[in-house]
């Protein structure tokens, strides 16, 4: 399969195509299971090949799973709902204990 690979400025790719595109590319020809198609950032243009680059592919998943690891929008308000909730039942508590302190204090 004759594709077109853009590469990052490390070599690394980062899209391909069946068409030429502008800029830094290789032009490939790859069987349809190579291992590129199944992991392309983890391949590098080296020597007219395109090599699997073991460290590549974990520095990948690493940041996979950081962005993962991130709350969504729905979790960061359910998360905030709850503070506020917090703030005002401890506003609400305090409240309580100033009149109390003001009937200690007044009688």
């Amino acid at each position: 399969m004759k594709i077109f690979i853009t590469l990052d400025d490390d070599g690394f790719a980062n899209g391909w195509s069946s068409t030429a595109t502008e800029g830094n590319t290789a032009e490939m020809d790859l069987p349809e299971d190579h291992a590129f198609f199944r992991n392309m950032s983890a391949h590098k243009f080296q020597d007219g090949n395109m090599v699997f680059d073991a460290e590549r592919e974990a520095q990948v998943i690493a940041a996979q799973q950081a962005l993962n690891e991130i709350p969504t929008d729905k979790e960061k308000i359910t998360k905030l709902h709850a503070q506020v909730k917090a703030a005002n039942d401890y506003t609400d508590f305090l409240e309580e204990v100033i009149v109390e302190m003001a009937q200690v204090v007044y009688k």
